[in-house]
This record gives structure tokens, C-alpha cells and sequence, in this order.
């Protein structure tokens, strides 16, 4: 769906999952006048960036109950604060961002490193470079955009 369509998405939705960048279109996306637009009965799940959502906002919602609940694995300030209003809050699940474990996670992360340290010596630009306005690495220039084959061929 496109993003000029997340307001429309946001009044028929039960549960809305964030898994989008932080970058200067997104900083702050979910303010109250999004809450506003989504069911009470809806709930939040943010796996993308804490600064997506405006804490205060989310705050509110709850309190007012303009949102039934939220499942957040990151949070605008972190670590959480002792004093935050969240944390005590049965209808929010707070669980530790840590998405990425996998078996293949460090030799994963140990071919990529080699990988880039050949294009380096190469004189070619590395893999995974964030793009400072997309907030994440271009797809044409991503790891997961090489084969598998092809990258450990070329290390």
C-alpha cells in the first residue's frame, strides 16, 4: 500500500506493525493526529525505530483509549526510565530490541566484513553503506542484494 494511503490503512486496521526506517519523513510519524485515526480497539507494534512515535502521543492514546495496546521493542528514549508512565502499563508488552540473533549471524557478519574488506583493497566502494536519506542501505547496494554464490566467491 502506498505511504499516502497509511491514514486510510490506519482507520480499518486491528493491529499496526512498524518496521520502517528513522529518517526525516518518519521522525515523529505517529503523533496524536495518527492515533486519532485508528480504532480503539487497535493495537500498535513497533519493531521499527523508538522516534517513530511520539511518546507523549502514545501515552495519551492509551490513557484516552483511543488505542487498545501496544507490543514495542524499542522505545523513543532508551533505556526505558525508571518513572515512565509504559512500563507499568498492562496493555503495553516491552520486550528487548533484538531481532537479528540467528545461527548465521556471525559468520554472516565475518564474510561481510572480508567481503568489503576485498572491495576496499579493490579500490570499489563497500556493501551496506547507509544512505543517509533513506536512513538504510540502498537495495542495489546491499549485502542481500548479492548472491550468496557470487559474494563468497568474490571474498
Amino acid at each position: 500500500m502506498p505511504a499516502d494511503s497509511l491514514d486510510t490503512l490506519l482507520a480499518v486496521s486491528d493491529v499496526i506493525i512498524l518496521t520502517l526506517p528513522l529518517n526525516e519523513n518518519t521522525h515523529g510519524l505517529f503523533d496524536k493526529s495518527k492515533f486519532d485515526l485508528m480504532k480503539p480497539s487497535s493495537y500498535l507494534i513497533n519493531v521499527a525505530r523508538g522516534a517513530v512515535v511520539q511518546e507523549d502521543a502514545l501515552i495519551d492514546a492509551l490513557a484516552s483509549g483511543r488505542l487498545a495496546g501496544a507490543g514495542l521493542d524499542v522505545t523513543e528514549v532508551e533505556p526505558l526510565a525508571p518513572e515512565s508512565k509504559r512500563g507499568d502499563d498492562p496493555r503495553v508488552m516491552i520486550r528487548p530490541h533484538a531481532a537479528a540473533p540467528s545461527a548465521r549471524r556471525v559468520d554472516d557478519t565475518t564474510d561481510l566484513a572480508c567481503h568489503n574488506l576485498q572491495r576496499y583493497l579493490n579500490g570499489e566502494t563497500p556493501l551496506n553503506v547507509v544512505d543517509k536519506k533513506l536512513g538504510f542501505p540502498h537495495p542495489s547496494v546491499s549485502w542481500r542484494s548479492c548472491t550468496s554464490t557470487d559474494a563468497k566467491e568474490e571474498s
